[in-house]
């Protein structure tokens, strides 16, 4: 996994927005693929470290689970 992070200060406060990718392989190995979760943001009014805070409770296991079945369907779509 490799996550991204970008913070700035924009109209509303402080934003932060995160990106992970990942690479995928499957058990049976040999068969990998790659994978973006969904962009994630935070917006605080003052507090940089909480507006990345909210970005990151926004990565959960479910979403990377997600991108996991996404990264591997492709790779079995286009071995078949």
């Amino acid at each position: 996994m490799t996550p991204e992070e970008k913070c700035s200060e924009g109209a509303l406060g402080e934003r932060c927005e995160v990106v992970v990718r990942l690479v995928a392989q499957a058990c049976s190995g040999g068969v990998s693929g790659v994978a973006t979760v969904a962009a994630a943001r935070g917006i605080h009014p003052s507090d940089r470290e909480r507006a990345r805070r909210l970005a990151w409770d926004k990565v959960t296991a479910q979403a990377v689970e997600a991108a996991v079945r996404d990264a591997l369907k492709g790779t079995i779509l286009i071995g078949e």
